[in-house]
């Protein structure tokens, strides 16, 4: 039969439903005693009726005042809306119309107090607000009580309203309202939520307790008290229930909408109604915020109704013990279970809710304090709940609040214990109440415990869960725990535990079991373990003090017979315990406890402190006779009773008893070590270590000189030829005290370290210095004679050759601790031979590059020399080391890493004075100086000069004289370097340098560099110049010095200008920013020293002083300065002493006047015949000043009709002297000053047409220097018709024929060409006539100019002349006729892109656009003429080859290129595809994909560049940049930004021509992190931007135009990014769309059929398929795809057959027609699917008939 069906209510349910029905008074039946079960269990027995017990009435709806006072028709509809969201369920709505009504009504009012109408809106809304308050204020959301709480605040601060609150409380509201408003305030201020409590409080405070101040109280009558019993009692009633039941409270405030269930049947029964379901609050779906269950929510109301409690009693008002139940169900709340064993019910308010019990303890903490009476008549429910709680408990935060109020419980009231309920056994549950639950559930007792009921054994249950408390380890806090149990034990009754062992024996039985169960073993085993210790012994000793006390008090006598055993067995136990390290205790914390237990025992009686000795003194001695015992039980033995015996007085009895031990355990160990017949169980050796410990611990004791039998044995022990134990011996040492004894051992230990071979002597040495450090060893001990100096000579080569730790290590240990081990003259000798190895190594070191090998050079011996001085500071200033102190002196502080060397160099320095030190310093300022001019040297001139001018080394520098050269030395070195420039075509930037030929050729003598690229010279003078900078004072003192700084800065400017092989201060390699960084300081430096003339007549005095040649009448150092340059250069006049006195005229004449300038051309004229180049630097910089003095202009004209005077036979001396100081008149081009006059200026084209068209032959370097002139005659001249043009056509002509960019030497022939040909383009652009005559020579001119640029070799090195004459050409081609550039045009011109000057490429690039733009119109006019299908179309190989080759950062040789030529080499291919035919951009994107150079060069370096590849290197953010166009012009090589946004628009170019290749390599990309990188990237910042413009592209008329027909539509909608194309056939139309996806081109186009019509399925998915081809493999765009759809509809229906194999009219790869037909069926076919099948089928034959189609 089936089971009979189960009640949906539980047995507790229906119990407490029962217990409501019977009423209050009714007593629950006695628990009724369990039958026994038998097999019939179930089956014959009588059905239990069934009782009704009705459901819970629900509580009924409240209505709203808004409708039920008629409140809403009241306010503002603003207002209402807001009110009415109170009382909506969502939480969201409930914040929303809380911080509305703060901040729209009632912080207005509050600030607003005029305005009437806000205010009286308020006030009648006032009961809508406090009716929906209680729940506001207990609502689950912390928000919602805050934001309630807060408003309420805000409520009371405007007077009319807290006056309407109180109104409200007092006679407007009903006691149910009263109660659910005060009691839910309350409860707020109560909350777990700090916060929500703070502010619920300072509300509550404001209102109702009267001592508080309150600004608005102060106008109330007596009549508005606000706190009296009206309030008080319907508060308690809320808050037992919220204690009680704090669902139904909760229910109350927010009540469940009933919901209507219809019956059953249509009709309803007589007297039936209709049912209304109660809405299930468990399966009641919660909203999204709440995260509270009902559980948490019914602990939530229970503590703050277990808070206000505590509040009532604490406000030390009577009152409140009327809130405080009697009822052991209230002190559940105790009681962590589901079940309290001092309670009859079921279920705990504290089960499961720390903070409720932690609330219920705090109430029992302020009754004991405050209301000791109450708690005296509830004893017995207290004792029960607070006993039968307290040792369960198992949260430590509950048990940290418990401990206060617990203790003060036992401690007042101690007849708890025996008020506590004793143990009964019984059934705790009845025989259950459902069939189902007799049938399956197993049969369950358990202990149940009812009040004056006897126990088994006399223990009450509180006492046996206390005893279970201490075998926990006390509930897993035994440090909280444990030190209060000797207070707990005080209070329990001797009825409990009395003075019998029996009740002992149980309680140390569970402190042991703690340790037993491994309770103790937690993070803080050590302190809980000294926890138990301590209070273990001090319940041992209260334990015995009691009994004592009782006997005394009972017989007046005390026998310990029964007693003493079991404090041995305690005592014993914890001597085992300790040993075994199973109580993990410090060594000293257990020796005090011990003594500290000792000698309680001792104050108690001497026999127990006796007894408790004993079993310690056997297990020592015991473990010194057995073998088994480790050397570790040994040490921590003694050390326990070292610790003891140093924690006992002086005057205790047991103290003797330790000693004895001692002096017992030290005659066996002594005996064994002996081999004595006693003790031969113990081998030798591990007696000796016994004996090693015991001696050590206990010298004082076992050493006594009274036993001088034992002494006698020891002594005779170890001085034995078998006795080699260090720490024996150390011991001995240390303990014995006789001197005599002691160095004959310690002359033994020397001399057998010095005997050991290998790693043993290191070790016995070790040992021994071991207890040097220690102090172990005593001073006396010295070495007699030299036993360990050869040893320790031979560990200090060991040392620093072989750089050995170990042996280091011991080395530096013997240093620092010679006294006992070394003679004086051994240390002397060791000093200095590692004094010396480490000057050797260092003096290497500085002239070696790699110095990474410095912790096995250096650092050996510095290391001992630092243990020297730690140990003997003097030593540092020893002979030994005197010596080598500039070296130590260099390390110290010119090394990163030489803290060690400073400390030796500073006690070295402490301890030398007087002449020893002058000398010290002046061999440490040589060797500086030194250092600095050795090119050698890796240490950097900047370092030596901080150290110089650090002023902790102890040693003054004066920098100038001490560290450098002096001036007579350093003009020697200057005068022994060549004084010719580097390169002749340095005179293309700098026109001061005269023609090779005026040049007196000088031997250049070979130069060694620094690392930096600097020769010794150049080494000194810059770091003369960081001197100068950072102290201008002793660079005006010094003038002398600016011939140096200048000399640098022509070198630098040289250097960068042209390096080169021929430099000779600097490395041609050296680092272009160190160059540039030396001329910007020499400018600075210049400036500033060559700008204060503060006499007007100084330049006069100066020149004059120079032209009488005396220096008398100058007294400034400026002055003397000038005057000894200028007389340097008259001597030597060299190339070098004129460009020097140019540069310091020209700064000199910065801010003169031109009667200033005027003076210096006189001298310049007085000078010409001695010191020509002088005199023409003096005159250039007069030039350059642009004063124009008058003797300027007369000497220029003079100059050029001098030139009328010199025949051809001497131009090339004499006439080009003339022409070059001509050329250094030459005034500006944008100046207004007038060169020549015109007359003057045809006789001198004349006398030069002379010179040319002689029969004489006339030097290079002469028509070299008349282009300069003709530069500035050519404006002069540009109207005068003649001969002149020819000559200057010609000479154009002939220089562009014979010059070349890769030969350095025509450079400046070139250069002035190209410029004197730029001027006469420019003026032809507004003269007529010239450009009449320029239109004759024009072709011939340019196409030189084209072959040039095309003819011109790449080189590997770059320079400044070069790129001028780089930039003349190629600004001259950019205006080319069209009829000089051709198809091969970019073929010839491309190799220029390897050249490694980034400004030429710049240049260079606009000419390549413009000849691939013309080879793209060459090609594109082939491919529409060449019907052939077998043409191929190809890339030059020239850009192939720059394309492929080796890229290379950095400008590199032969082997690589630079970088932007690469990239430019990418941007001249990808130009080629600009407006080219589909057929022609499918050949190139052929002939890339069979070279597979995108997958294998482009990409890598592009995502390179990009950052795409990981590391530490980021990807390039590219959100502020346009990737569709880049300037190349722009291009900055020192920006790494340049080339990063370049490869950005290569790649959108890529993406854009080229879509296939890059789509096919990121598909078989198999790196995942990069596959995923390069999506992101390119579906961020380029796909948009191209699909942009292929939408764009397809709207461009001009693009589209063979799209445009009739019955042809094209739709772009740019929000979906699709195309559409519809074609109408008699008024119906077919409609294909193309669609880009997000990720364009990565993710090839959707070509869509929107419509077929008129077209086989076959056919037009042949079409479509046509499509996606063009579009997606053949690298074609969308007007492509569509113009292919077009011609296959428009041919389709002009009866135009398709390919029966492909079923196109036109081939998507040939873009041709099927014209190959079959002789036998008439079907035409493409000539490549016709291939295809062939290759394929293997056959011949018609793929449609069959027959041979051949």
């Amino acid at each position: 039969m089936p089971k009979a069906q189960k009640s949906s209510a539980t047995s507790g349910t229906r119990k407490k439903h029962a217990r409501k029905a019977a009423g209050p008074e009714q007593q629950l039946p006695l628990p009724k005693e369990k039958k026994p079960k038998d097999k019939t269990k179930g089956k014959n027995k009588e059905p239990r009726p069934k009782v009704y017990i009705p459901p819970t009435k629900p509580t009924a709806v409240k209505p709203d005042p808004l409708d039920s006072q008629g409140i809403a028709k009241k306010l503002p509809p603003e207002l209402v809306i807001v009110l009415r969201r109170l009382g909506k369920k969502d939480t969201v709505t409930k914040r929303k119309a809380l911080e509305d009504l703060q901040a729209e009504w009632v912080l207005k009012a509050s600030v607003a107090e005029s305005d009437y109408v806000l205010n009286n809106a308020l006030q009648v809304s006032l009961p809508v607000w406090l009716h929906h308050l209680p729940p506001l204020l207990l609502h689950y959301s912390r928000q919602i009580r805050l934001h309630a709480a807060e408003l309420l605040i805000a409520y009371l601060r405007i007077p009319e309203l807290a006056r309407g609150i109180m109104a409200f409380l007092r006679g407007g509201a009903t006691s149910t309202e009263i109660e659910q408003l005060v009691g839910s305030w309350c409860l707020a201020t109560q909350d777990m939520d700090r916060q929500v409590s703070l502010t619920a409080r300072k509300s509550w405070d404001s209102l109702f307790l009267p001592w508080v101040a309150n600004p608005v109280a102060q106008e109330w009558d007596d009549s508005m008290q606000p706190f009296d019993d009206t309030i008080v009692q319907p508060l308690f009633e809320f808050v037992k229930r919220s204690v009680y039941d704090p669902q139904g409270v909760y229910l109350e405030l927010n009540p469940v909408q009933p919901s209507y269930v219809p019956p059953a049947h249509g009709h309803h029964g007589k007297g039936q109604r209709p049912q209304v379901q109660e809405e299930d609050t468990s399966s009641r779906s919660k909203p999204e915020d709440e995260e509270e269950s009902e559980d948490d929510r019914n602990a939530r109301i229970r503590t703050g109704g277990l808070g206000v409690i505590r509040w009532f009693l604490d406000t030390a008002t009577s009152s409140g013990l009327d809130a405080v139940p009697s009822s052991s169900l209230f002190w559940t709340s105790l009681y962590h279970g589901a079940s309290p064993p001092f309670s009859d019910e079921n279920a705990a308010f504290g089960s499961d809710q720390p903070v409720v019990r932690k609330a219920a303890w705090g109430i029992v903490n302020s009754l004991i304090k405050s209301h000791k009476k109450f708690v005296e008549s509830h004893l017995s429910v207290l004792s029960s709940s607070i006993l039968r709680s307290a040792w369960v408990e198992p949260q430590t935060s509950v048990r940290y609040v418990m401990w206060e109020p617990l203790l003060l419980f036992l401690t007042q009231f101690p007849n708890a214990w025996t008020e506590s309920p004793k143990l009964t056994p019984s059934t705790k549950y009845q025989e259950s109440e459902s069939d189902s639950d007799e049938e399956d559930g197993p049969e369950e007792t358990s202990l149940s415990f009812s009040r004056g009921e006897g126990a088994t054994g006399n223990h009450p249950a509180a006492y046996r869960e206390f005893l279970q408390f201490l075998e926990l380890g006390c509930y897993g806090s035994p440090i909280q725990g444990y030190p209060v149990i000797v207070v707990i034990l005080s209070t329990i009754p001797e009825t409990i535990l009395g003075n019998d062992l029996n009740s002992w024996s149980d309680l140390f039985a569970s402190f042991w079991a703690a340790l037993d169960g491994r309770a103790l073993s937690s993070l803080d085993r050590v302190q809980a373990s000294a926890a138990f210790l301590n209070s273990l012994l001090e319940c041992l000793v209260f334990l015995v003090k009691r009994m004592t006390n009782a006997q005394k008090q009972a017989v007046g006598s005390v026998s310990y017979e029964e007693v003493l055993p079991f404090v041995k067995g305690q005592i014993s136990r914890v001597w085992t315990e300790l040993l075994a390290r199973n109580l993990r205790v410090d060594e000293n914390e257990a020796g005090k406890t011990l003594a500290r237990t000792l000698s309680s025992f001792e104050a108690i009686e001497i026999g127990l402190s006796a007894a408790a000795w004993q079993p310690i003194a056997v297990s020592i001695t015991h473990s010194f006779q057995k073998a088994s015992t480790t050397k570790q039980d040994i040490d921590h033995q003694l050390s326990l009773l070292e610790c003891v015996r140093k924690s006992t007085k002086d005057d205790a009895t047991y103290k003797t008893k330790i000693e004895d031990v001692v002096r017992e355990i030290f005659k066996i160990t002594l005996a064994a070590c002996r081999e004595s017949p006693s003790a031969s169980h113990v081998t030798r050796d591990d007696a000796l270590t016994r004996l090693t410990s015991v001696i050590s611990v206990f010298g004082d004791v076992a050493l006594d000189p009274s036993a001088s039998d034992v002494l006698r044995g020891l002594d005779e022990l170890v001085l034995s030829d078998r006795t080699k134990s260090p720490i024996l011996w150390v011991a001995y040492l240390q303990k014995r005290g006789d001197v005599s004894l002691c160095c004959t051992l310690w002359r033994r230990c020397l001399l057998a370290i010095s005997a050991a071979d290998g790693n043993s002597g290191k070790e016995l040495l070790a040992a021994f210095l071991d207890a040097s450090k220690e102090g172990l060893l005593p001073t006396y001990l010295k070495p007699k004679d030299d036993e360990l100096d050869q040893y320790a000579a031979r560990l200090v080569a060991e040392a620093v050759s072989s750089n050995d730790e170990d042996t280091l290590t011991t080395v530096s240990r013997l240093l620092c601790k010679p006294g006992n081990f070394l003679s004086a003259r051994a240390v002397a000798g060791m000093v200095h031979s590692i004094a010396f190895t480490f000057a050797d190594k260092y003096r290497a070191l500085l002239r070696d590059t790699d110095a990474g090998h410095f912790s096995g050079s250096l650092q050996a011996p510095l290391r001992l020399l630092s243990s020297c001085v730690d140990a003997q500071p003097d030593i540092a200033s020893s002979a030994e080391i005197r010596v080598l102190l500039p070296d130590i002196f260099a390390f110290a502080y010119l090394s990163e890493v030489a803290g060690t060397a400073r400390k030796v160099w500073s006690a070295a320095l402490s301890n030398i004075h007087g002449e020893e030190k002058g000398e010290l310093a002046d061999s440490i300022k040589k060797m500086l100086r030194d250092l600095i001019a050795d090119t050698e040297v890796c240490v950097p001139p900047s370092s030596i000069i901080s150290v110089a001018s650090n002023p902790s080394t102890g040693i003054a520098f004066d920098l100038l004289h001490d560290l450098f050269p002096s001036q007579v030395e350093l003009d020697g070195m200057l005068q022994a370097l060549p004084s010719d420039p580097s390169d002749y075509s340095l005179a293309t930037v700098d026109r001061l340098i005269p023609p090779p030929s005026l040049w007196k050729l000088e031997q250049e003598p070979l130069q060694a560099f620094d690392k930096t690229g600097l020769s010794e010279y150049a080494r000194i003078v810059n770091t003369l110049l960081s001197v100068a900078i950072s102290d201008r004072k002793l660079a005006r003192d010094n003038m002398w010095l600016l011939t140096h700084f200048v000399q640098l800065y022509l070198a630098a400017k040289d250097a960068l200008s042209s390096p080169s092989d021929n430099l000779v201060l600097f490395d041609k390699h050296i680092a272009h920013q160190e160059l540039k960084d030396m001329i910007t300081r020499v400018e600075t430096l210049s400036a500033f020293l060559l700008s204060d003339i503060s006499d007007d007549n100084w330049h006069s005095m100066v020149t004059q002083s120079l032209a009488q040649n005396d220096n008398a009448r100058i007294s400034d150092t400026m002055g003397r300065f000038v005057y000894d340059l200028m007389s340097s250069s008259q001597r030597k006049d060299s190339v070098r002493d004129s460009r020097i006195l140019h540069f310091v005229v020209r700064h000199l004449l910065s801010g003169s006047s031109a009667s200033d300038a005027d003076q210096w051309m006189l001298f310049a004229r007085q000078l010409e015949k001695k010191a020509p180049l002088s005199a023409v630097g003096i005159v250039l910089a007069i030039t350059e000043s642009g004063l124009e003095p008058p003797r300027l202009d007369r000497y220029r004209n003079e100059l050029a009709s001098g030139i009328l005077s010199i025949p051809p036979a001497k131009a090339d001396y004499d006439g080009l002297l003339l022409l070059h100081r001509l050329s250094a008149t030459t005034p500006s081009l944008e100046s207004d000053v007038i060169f020549l006059p015109q007359p003057r200026a045809v006789n001198f084209m004349k006398a030069c047409q002379q010179w040319v068209t002689s029969d004489d032959d006339i030097d290079e370097d002469v028509e070299c220097e008349m282009l300069v002139i003709f530069q500035y005659l050519v404006p002069i001249l540009q109207n005068m018709p003649g001969s002149h043009w020819d000559l200057m056509f010609d000479m154009i002509e002939n220089n562009l024929e014979t010059s070349s960019f890769s030969d350095q030497s025509s450079l400046t022939l070139l250069t002035r060409t190209l410029r004197l040909l730029q001027d006469i383009q420019v003026l032809t652009q507004s003269n007529k006539s010239l450009k009449a005559i320029w239109k004759e020579r024009e072709k011939a001119i340019l196409g030189l100019v084209r072959d040039l640029v095309q003819n011109a070799q790449v080189v590997a090195q770059s320079s400044v002349p070069r790129a001028i004459c780089w930039e003349l050409a190629l600004t001259i081609a950019q205006d080319l006729p069209p009829a000089l550039i051709t198809e091969h045009t970019l073929s010839k011109m491309t190799h220029v892109l390897g050249d490694p000057d980034v400004s030429i490429l710049r240049m260079v690039y606009p000419l390549l656009q413009t000849a691939a733009k013309k080879r793209t119109e060459y090609v594109v006019i082939e491919a529409g003429v060449d019907t052939n299908e077998d043409a191929k179309f190809e890339l030059p190989s020239e850009l192939l080859q720059v394309i492929q080759s080796t890229l290379d950062s950095q400008i590199s040789g032969s082997d690589g290129m630079n970088m932007l030529g690469h990239l430019l080499g990418w941007m001249v291919m990808f130009d080629l595809f600009d407006n080219a035919s589909l057929r022609v951009k499918m050949g190139y994107a052929s002939q890339l994909r069979d070279m597979n150079i995108i997958s294998s060069k482009f990409l890598p370096t592009i995502f390179d560049l990009l950052g795409l590849y990981g590391g530490k290197k980021k990807p390039v953010q590219l959100e502020m940049w346009t990737l569709q166009e880049y300037f190349v012009q722009l291009y900055d090589e020192d920006a790494e930004i340049s080339a990063n946004l370049l490869a950005a628009h290569l790649y959108y170019r890529a993406l854009l021509h080229i879509p296939s290749l890059v789509a096919s390599w990121w598909g078989d990309c198999k790196d995942r992190q990069l596959s995923m990188a390069v999506a992101n990237m390119t579906a961020r910042h380029f796909s948009p931007v191209l699909i942009s413009a292929e939408l764009k592209h397809v709207k461009d008329p001009e693009a589209a135009a063979d799209l445009a027909g009739e019955n042809w539509v094209i739709k772009v909608s740019n929000a979906i990014h699709e195309v559409s194309a519809a074609f109408t056939v008699d008024e119906e139309s077919m409609e294909i769309a193309i669609k880009l996806p997000a990720d364009y081109p990565l993710h090839s186009v959707e070509v869509k059929d929107v419509r077929r019509l008129g077209v086989e399925e076959k056919r037009w998915r042949g079409w479509l398929l046509a499509v996606q081809q063009i579009v997606t493999s053949q690298n074609g765009r969308i007007v492509d795809g569509l113009g292919i759809f077009k011609r296959n509809v428009t041919n389709h229906f002009e009866n135009q057959t398709e390919c029966a194999i492909c079923y196109s009219i036109v081939s998507a790869t040939e873009l041709s027609l099927p014209k190959k037909r079959c002789r036998t069926c008439k079907n035409r076919f493409h000539a490549g699917c016709l291939y295809k099948w062939f290759n394929t089928s293997h056959t011949s034959s018609c793929p449609l008939c069959r027959s041979d189609f051949i």
